[in-house]
C-alpha cells in the first residue's frame, strides 16, 4: 500500500508540468491570434479612411452639395496683352510660365468672378481681395524677392515678403508711368535701406505719391488688368 501511494504521487508530479505547459501555449496562441485580428481590423479601417479621404478630395463640391450651390472661375489675365514698363527678367519669365488653373469660387464668393471694374463707392473695400499667405520667418525669408513667386511652390515655401515685393514694384511702376512721382515709405523704406529687400515679417508695402488719385484715373484700370484691385478706404489700397 505504501509503494502504490508513492508511485501515484510521483506520477501526478510528473504529469503536472506537462498540462501547465500546454495551457500556457494555448493561451499564448489565443492572445497572439487576438492581436493579429486587432491589427488587421485597424489596418483595414485606416486604409478605408485614407481611400475615402482621397475620393472626397477629388470629388467636385458641386457633386457633394448638389447643383444648387453656384460656382464660377474668374477670367485669367492674358500676359501677352499686358503692358509692362521694363524688360526685367521677371516679366520675361512671367510670360514663359505655364498659367495655373483659375480658382473655383462658390456661393457668395462668386462675386469675385465678375470681370468688370466697379467704380461705385460700395465696392471700395477688401471684398475683392484674396488673402496673402506665406512664410514670415526671417531666417528663411531674408532677401525675399518677387522672382521667388514664379517658382510656383506651395505656400509653405513662399515668403509673404516675395508677394509684397511683387505688388510694390508693379504699383510703383504704374504710378511712375502716370507721373505721380512715387516714393517708398515707412517699413518698406526701412527694409530697402537696411536689408535691400522687404522686411520678412512685414504685413504690407508702403508707397507715397504726389498729386491726387481719382477713381476714374487710368491707374485703377491698369492695375485691374494685371490682377490688382485698387480701392479707397481711408487711404488708397
Amino acid at each position: 500500500m505504501y509503494v502504490d501511494v508513492k508511485k501515484q504521487e510521483a506520477a501526478s508530479l510528473k504529469n503536472l508540468p506537462v498540462h501547465t505547459s500546454r495551457r500556457a501555449k494555448s493561451r499564448f496562441a489565443e492572445n497572439l491570434l487576438f492581436i493579429a485580428l486587432s491589427l488587421l481590423v485597424v489596418g483595414l479601417l485606416t486604409c478605408g479612411f485614407i481611400i475615402e479621404s482621397y475620393i472626397l478630395s477629388q470629388t467636385p463640391l458641386t457633386f457633394l452639395f448638389g447643383d444648387n450651390r453656384s460656382s464660377c472661375s474668374p477670367d485669367v489675365v492674358g500676359l501677352t496683352s499686358v503692358r509692362y514698363h521694363s524688360d526685367h527678367e521677371y516679366y520675361n519669365k512671367l510670360r514663359a510660365v505655364t498659367p495655373l488653373k483659375p480658382p473655383v469660387f462658390y456661393g457668395e464668393h462668386t462675386a469675385l468672378c465678375k470681370s468688370r471694374i466697379h467704380l461705385k463707392r460700395k465696392h471700395y473695400s477688401f471684398s475683392k481681395c484674396l488673402p496673402i499667405s506665406g512664410r514670415k520667418d526671417p531666417t528663411f525669408c531674408s532677401g525675399a524677392d518677387r522672382m521667388d513667386v514664379l517658382e510656383q511652390k506651395t505656400s509653405g515655401h513662399i515668403c509673404r515678403a516675395s508677394v509684397l515685393h511683387m505688388l510694390l514694384v508693379e504699383v510703383y511702376e504704374e504710378l511712375q508711368a502716370l507721373g505721380k512721382s512715387p516714393v517708398i515709405l515707412y517699413g518698406s523704406l526701412l527694409g530697402a535701406v537696411r536689408d535691400r529687400s522687404m522686411i520678412p515679417f512685414t504685413e504690407d508695402a508702403d508707397i507715397g505719391y504726389s498729386g491726387r488719385l481719382r477713381v476714374t484715373d487710368d491707374l485703377h484700370r491698369l492695375l485691374w488688368e494685371k490682377g490688382y484691385h485698387l480701392f479707397f478706404q481711408d487711404i488708397w489700397r
